[in-house]
């Protein structure tokens, strides 16, 4: 499997078959675009059919430009209907780990966050690396303005909560009771509370055990549907406050959409480093890469804590100075930007 993954990433030829074939699996007696528009119809509280299985669809080079729409909102917003070949990084990066997919590959270069994360690819490789900002200024709201406000006069105050979710091959381990009893302690100023629930981590006795508790479930989708990106956007913009147990890169987006921001944890007063205990498979990853790669990561991960951690419902400066490090803020590429940075050198 590891070869055939490197041949992808490696060679310009393999890298083409492969998409050919894997679209061709995926979508030989189906659309893709059109099970995406599809999709677009559902509303955010159908968790259960925004959630079903979908397949991969490559639009492009990197299959991490496949997840969530990134590339799809990216190259809609330039105008751009070729393929553009740049390795993408698919969310916020802590540390200083620079993938394979970087380095020895076929890609001109990696699109990323922000001016920070951008030095560290280009002291590793002479490629042509890119900071554009956070990807979800790229995407579309899902909801007009109209229905926005629609369903705000509706709910009123409004809560949003992230919390932790499954990857592939572990199931996101947490004590729902503790953070949901948590979560209660907000129910006296906020009328709404919606839980956004990550595709694989919809089920029914979870949707019911929220809805019961009297919190709203909602969800930005399938991985690779490619409205992911903008129902993630119409959900941020839906609230008033929004919260998380772990650092993420929906903290960026909250913040860049201005929306505030903060860490909680079970324990009110205190990060429990139990918070971290849902991604098991994770935290391996950080150990396998040696203590200093630790070291930074761990630094970068309480640097944002120490600003979120219990933080209120008012974003401050020091909020946006480290968004803006590590999401670029900055950073935004008009279209025109986008399209001499992306197809013209």
């Amino acid at each position: 499997m590891n070869l055939i993954k490197n041949l992808y990433h490696r060679n310009k030829i393999f890298n083409f078959l492969g998409r050919v074939l894997i679209n061709k699996k995926n979508y030989l007696f189906k659309s893709y675009s059109r099970e995406c528009n599809k999709r677009s119809e559902l509303d955010i509280f159908d968790v259960r059919n925004l959630s079903k299985n979908m397949d991969m669809y490559l639009e492009d080079t990197s299959p991490d430009g496949a997840l969530y729409g990134i590339i799809h909102w990216i190259k809609k917003f330039a105008d751009i209907d070729q393929i553009i070949n740049f390795n993408i990084e698919h969310g916020v990066y802590l540390g200083d780990l620079v993938r394979d997919e970087s380095l020895n590959s076929i890609y001109k270069g990696t699109i990323t966050f922000s001016k920070y994360r951008k030095k560290i690819l280009d002291k590793n490789n002479k490629k042509k690396n890119i900071a554009i900002g956070p990807y979800i200024h790229y995407a579309n709201d899902y909801y007009s303005k109209d229905v926005i406000n629609k369903i705000k006069r509706k709910n009123n105050e409004t809560l949003v909560f992230f919390p932790p979710h499954s990857i592939k091959g572990y199931k996101a381990d947490y004590n729902k009771k503790k953070i949901y009893d948590r979560l209660d302690e907000y129910k006296s100023n906020y009328e709404t509370i919606m839980v956004c629930l990550y595709y694989k981590d919809v089920n029914k006795k979870l949707v019911s055990y929220l809805s019961n508790r009297g919190f709203k479930v909602v969800s930005a989708g399938h991985i690779y549907d490619f409205n992911f990106l903008s129902r993630l956007k119409s959900i941020i913009n839906l609230s008033d406050h929004t919260v998380s147990m772990s650092v993420g890169t929906h903290i960026g987006y909250c913040i860049y959409l201005d929306k505030s921001h903060e860490i909680i944890s079970y324990n009110k007063n205190k990060f429990n480093e139990n918070n971290r205990s849902f991604n098991i498979v994770k935290d391996e990853d950080i150990k396998k890469r040696g203590r200093e790669y630790q070291i930074k990561f761990k630094n970068d991960e309480k640097e944002i804590i120490s600003h979120f951690f219990n933080a209120g419902n008012l974003i401050n400066n020091n909020q946006l100075k480290i968004c803006n490090k590590f999401w670029g803020f900055d950073q935004i590429k008009t279209k025109d930007e986008l399209n001499r940075l992306l197809l013209k050198f």
